[in-house]
């Protein structure tokens, strides 16, 4: 018996050390994109208050950081900015996912050939 849990029969020993993980990129993926909601909705938010976009129920003013007040255009921009870049990050860690998951299919194809 193969102490090796991710061995399988059509996959050599050299080879299974070659596998990439992949669900760890999709929590990271998930991970970002929920971080991303908070500041894309208050930017969204204030944005459409500022400009009259849409209706929003509430208002946000006089918006301060450690006491000292910031505008709100710098606070659309800087949170559509970390939410856009949350985004960015979410999507990066689905395309590494996807990566190595075609990398594993290639290993796996590889090692069953040489045995085969």
């Amino acid at each position: 018996m193969n102490p090796n849990p991710y061995h399988s029969s059509g996959t050599q020993q050299t080879n299974v050390q070659r596998l990439r993980s992949v669900p760890v990129w999709i929590v990271g993926s998930v991970f970002a994109a929920v971080s991303a909601f908070t500041p894309l909705w208050s930017g969204v938010h204030l944005l459409g208050q500022e400009f009259g976009l849409f209706p929003v129920p509430y208002g946000m003013f006089d918006i301060e950081v450690n006491g000292t007040p910031v505008s709100n255009r710098s606070f659309i921009w800087s949170s559509l900015l970390a939410g856009g870049l949350l985004i960015g990050i979410a999507l990066a860690c689905i395309l590494r996912a996807h990566r190595n998951y075609k990398h594993n299919i290639n290993v796996r194809a590889a090692g069953s050939q040489a045995t085969g």
